[in-house]
């Protein structure tokens, strides 16, 4: 198995700020180069999990990566690489904490835990 590879991400809403019955997506950007990019895209229906999209630039052009979910389990037409459902909303910190963590040597102030 490949050795996973840290990435900075930036991502809205934050999970935390979903209300229960939330209808819409939360988008996700990596760093790239001098910018950011997109990478994934999670929709959801009624505070459920319907569909993820990860953004194919990663993979040198290779077409995104859809999944489908059907209450809390991967559709079976979906691919194998997609994450499991409690995977696909991401968690996050507030704007600037990745910043704070590193300049303070890896140690994460009180408001810079993820949701």
């Amino acid at each position: 198995m490949g050795e996973e590879k840290e990435l900075d991400l930036k991502v809205f809403p934050r999970r935390k700020d979903f209300p229960s019955q939330y209808t819409g997506c939360q988008t996700s950007w990596v760093r790239a180069g001098n910018g950011w990019r997109r990478f994934s895209t999670a929709y959801l229906e009624r505070g459920k999990l319907v569909a993820l999209v990860r953004h194919g630039f990663e993979s040198g052009g290779k077409a995104d990566l859809v999944c489908r979910y059907n209450g809390k389990k991967l559709d079976s037409s979906s691919d194998q690489e997609c994450p499991n459902p409690s995977g696909a909303v991401l968690p996050s910190m507030p704007a600037g904490c990745l910043d704070r963590i590193r300049s303070a040597g890896n140690q994460a102030p009180a408001e810079c835990k993820d949701d």
